[in-house]
């Protein structure tokens, strides 16, 4: 696989992971909405975020601090 299909695969399943957190939060309790909820996911997000903002330095080193940062 090349490495332009591994990253497209890679955060393909990202959003898919997204999207989970963003469902699974629904059935959380409401009073929880400005708390946990929120915390949740931003956090999903930020896992998105991260990589993309990575993905796009083209110093190496740099790209490898943002997935780090990712993967937490």
């Amino acid at each position: 696989m090349n490495n332009g299909a591994y990253h497209e695969k890679l955060k393909k399943k990202i959003k898919e992971y997204v999207h989970l957190v963003f469902e699974i939060t629904r059935d959380y309790p409401k009073d929880e909405s400005y708390c946990l909820t929120s915390q949740t996911k931003r956090s999903a997000l930020s896992v998105l975020l991260n990589y993309v903002e990575g993905f796009a330095r083209f110093r190496p080193k740099v790209n490898l601090n943002f997935l780090e940062i990712a993967y937490g």
